[in-house]
């Protein structure tokens, strides 16, 4: 739905949702946006990143995703234009519905799995860092975990993450801020992060250690 209510094409899209953007051709990076307005051809988006604006072409074909309740849903479009300063904003249409993917039946486990995470870019750019933060999972997933920190996370914000698959070995794996619930036991909030597009070796990594919990 539209934010006025009138349904539209990309019905799940809305004005305010954090969204991934990555191109169908070229590299597949995927960066994360917020959706700024809808219309019933597509919509305007634009890059959370602090510094960075998107890098696409007129026409580019691209894909949209965003993840809720265990169930991805994608949809296809092209860039119809790059504007604003640094190029952070894009103007999409639609070209098709992509992929609708049910993840609720992925292996989720409550586990508290050491881990580190540096803090590449944030809506708070003074909370952006190059030294590793300490911390240890609350749940973990093949396609992301949770934790608690009393950082000021939002979503879209980027974390490098370090997960400690073995006592002597680590993978590492880029991820986006997907969801910041505050708590009612403390201060402390409950961060959700989806990691972005990890490498064969690190998901088979993070599987294994899955089973091994």
């Amino acid at each position: 739905m539209s934010k006025n209510g009138t349904r539209h094409p990309w019905s799940g899209l809305e004005v305010g949702r954090h969204v991934l953007i990555s191109s169908l051709v070229g590299s597949r990076n995927e960066l994360p946006a917020e959706i700024m307005e809808v219309s019933s051809l597509g919509c305007q988006l634009q890059s959370t990143r602090s510094a960075t604006g998107f890098s696409f072409q007129d026409e580019e074909p691209i894909r949209v995703k965003f993840t809720e309740e265990g169930t991805l849903y994608a949809w296809d479009g092209k860039v119809d234009k790059i504007s604003g300063t640094n190029g952070r904003s894009a103007t999409i249409s639609i070209v098709n519905v992509g992929v609708t993917v049910d993840q609720r039946n992925s292996m989720r486990l409550n586990a508290l799995v050491p881990f580190s995470f540096m803090i590449v870019d944030a809506a708070a750019t003074e909370i952006i860092s190059d030294q590793p933060v300490k911390s240890k999972t609350r749940n973990i997933s093949a396609g992301g975990l949770a934790f608690k920190s009393d950082l000021p996370l939002r979503t879209g914000d980027q974390l490098q993450l370090s997960i400690e698959v073995a006592p002597t070995q680590s993978v590492n794996v880029l991820a986006w801020v997907v969801r910041c619930d505050t708590g009612q036991e403390d201060s402390k909030t409950l961060v959700a992060v989806e990691f972005l597009q990890p490498g064969e070796m690190e998901q088979g990594e993070i599987k294994k250690l899955l089973t091994g919990l």
